[in-house]
């Protein structure tokens, strides 16, 4: 949405786009299960994900753990950190699905590259609902542009 200008641009969402970015500066992603475990009330699979760059030798690869349970049925995304998420299709998501991951993600874990410490998030509450997609929609002054 763009307040000033009373515009709202509607697209599609894809990940085409920034995978092709990530494939061209060589970067790969291994996803490796790493077994059952239980976080607080959840039956979880606990699973890395290593981000790796074969065109930035000096980059070292970047690894997140990641705590999925099937307890809270299927999502359309994985959270797995500040402003990180694989959506369903994405080439990561895949490679997740592809070795039984497909609920809801309870934990996640990555370490910080400045403070070389541990971010750690934990799920604390679910309300599963269904949300009207009217609550998607842009208010009804604004001018629509889809692209």
């Amino acid at each position: 949405l763009n307040a000033q200008m009373k515009t709202a641009v509607t697209t599609g969402f894809t990940t085409i786009m920034m995978e092709q970015r990530m494939q061209a500066m060589g970067t790969d992603f291994i996803v490796q299960n790493i077994g059952a475990e239980k976080v607080g009330n959840y039956n979880c699979t606990h699973y890395t994900i290593t981000t790796t760059n074969s065109k930035y030798k000096n980059m070292p690869p970047a690894k997140k753990d990641v705590w999925i349970t099937n307890d809270l049925g299927s999502g359309n995304l994985f959270y797995v950190g500040s402003y990180l998420y694989y959506p369903k299709g994405s080439a990561v998501a895949i490679k997740l699905t592809d070795l039984g991951a497909i609920g809801v993600v309870v934990k996640w874990s990555v370490n910080d590259p400045i403070s070389k410490k541990p971010l750690v998030c934990n799920l604390i509450s679910y309300q599963p609902k269904r949300i009207p997609a009217g609550n998607f929609s842009p208010p009804p002054n604004f001018t629509v542009i889809q692209r």
